[in-house]
């Protein structure tokens, strides 16, 4: 049976904060929130980093329908505007994160004023 596996990568979310414009590469938390009501429409499956890769190495294990969500920014809006929206829709998410820059200022998109990165707190949800 032929199998699809997507992965959908997201470089930031946010939501417009007073007197910033949103960051170029971001998706505001409606569109995330779009695109998993999507996934979950069209009976997708959502897989956690360690179903992934146990379907990378079996992938007769994944279902018909499997993706993976990615954030690459892991700035702390993703902690106000991102996390609400995964936990409405019960859904995992892979974010990428920096070590050197946790609880720190960064700059990922040149084009970007520098943000706030999450704090080990933040990243224990």
């Amino acid at each position: 049976m032929s199998r699809l596996l997507a992965v959908l990568r997201f470089r930031r979310v946010e939501d417009r904060e007073r007197g910033r414009p949103i960051a170029p590469h971001a998706v505001r938390p409606r569109a995330l929130a779009g695109a998993l009501s999507w996934l979950r429409r069209h009976d997708w499956t959502v897989l956690d980093a360690d179903r992934f890769l146990e379907g990378l190495d079996d992938p007769d294990r994944l279902p018909v329908r499997s993706a993976l969500v990615t954030i690459d920014g892991p700035y702390r809006s993703l902690i106000r505007d991102g996390l609400p929206i995964l936990r409405a829709h019960d859904l995992p998410a892979v974010v990428f994160v920096p070590v050197p820059f946790i609880g720190r200022e960064a700059v990922f998109e040149p084009e970007s004023p520098p943000s706030p990165v999450c704090t080990l707190n933040d990243l224990s949800y």
